[in-house]
């Protein structure tokens, strides 16, 4: 049976019975609930946009995933999303497409165009008060002034305070996040902050934006991968800072997730692959044996060291 077929079999009913008492607005009112069923199209009037939306929404994923995957070009699904989100007008679709257009263009180094499209994406993120995307468009405002400061000097001043100017974005983008109650984005920020601090040599705020990253990490569901980089981020701080004991524990399961990964790096997306060396897993474990070594512990740091033979 068709999906409309039982609003016409009711509104038949209502027709006859609106026929035999005759008020006028009834009437009027059982006509227009005749036509509705008649033509399903004009009761279900929002569709059209809905799968525009839902089409829209596909091609952002899939683009996003290309972007994930890098195996495909991601910007014809891009410029296809966001071509869609501007013709219907769904303003948080396009704030959001954007934001990701933006990512794009700055992962291939062309700056220019990635500010661009974050400004767009903030300037309509902040007019319908969609927190998430102006925690994300924050965010990369403030990559751009961080590591293309050269290359965008009409947005940021000159490179000997970049660090400082991606540091409000960056502390603006933690308040839109922590505002929404979006984690992900909430650690994402952290991370950048801890990031500039770090640069800054201000090595306690690095080390507290980290520790409150790794607490939401330790709360939600996290790319182990990304949870690598930050334990070894915490673990070279907590050495720097002589809190030898706290590195030790970071370390260790800095390697336990690395282990992991050596044994089966397929697991891995292409791009971290592409980033797992030898050099990048050898100093850490290093750092890790020698801090052993200074608490006494040399039969385990043996027992690490020798894992970078394997």
């Amino acid at each position: 049976m068709s999906d409309w077929l039982p609003l016409l079999l009711m509104t038949m009913f209502l027709h006859q019975l609106l026929h035999k008492f005759k008020p006028k607005s009834l009437w009027a009112f059982g006509f227009s609930t005749l036509v509705l069923a008649i033509n399903p199209a004009l009761v279900y009037g929002q569709m059209p946009f809905e799968e525009r939306q839902l089409e829209a929404a596909h091609l952002l994923e899939q683009g996003q995933q290309a972007l994930r995957e890098l195996e495909r070009d991601p910007l014809p699904f891009l410029q296809a999303a966001l071509n869609i989100y501007q013709e219907i007008g769904d303003r948080s679709g396009e704030s959001q497409t954007l934001n990701t257009l933006g990512y794009l263009y700055d992962l291939m180094g062309q700056p220019r165009q990635a500010l661009e499209y974050y400004q767009q994406a903030l300037t309509i993120a902040s007019e319908i008060e969609n927190r998430t995307e102006q925690s994300r468009a924050l965010q990369g405002l403030g990559d751009i002034c961080r590591i293309w400061s050269g290359n965008a000097g009409i947005f940021c001043h000159d490179s000997s305070d970049r660090n400082w100017q991606a540091l409000e974005f960056y502390q603006q983008a933690l308040d839109f996040a922590r505002e929404a109650s979006n984690l992900a984005q909430q650690a994402n920020a952290l991370g950048k902050l801890g990031d500039i601090y770090r640069d800054l040599e201000q090595y306690e705020q690095a080390v507290e934006s980290y520790e409150q990253q790794l607490a939401i990490y330790r709360e939600t569901t996290v790319n182990r991968w990304n949870l690598s980089f930050l334990l070894r981020d915490l673990g070279e701080l907590y050495s720097v800072l002589g809190r030898d004991a706290e590195a030790i524990e970071v370390y260790a399961e800095f390697v336990e997730i690395m282990e992991g990964f050596r044994a089966n790096l397929q697991e891995l997306p292409v791009a971290s692959q592409q980033e797992f060396t030898q050099e990048f897993v050898t100093s850490t474990y290093q750092a890790y044996a020698n801090l052993l070594l200074q608490q006494g512990r040399g039969q385990e740091a043996q027992q690490i060291l020798n894992l970078v033979q394997q």
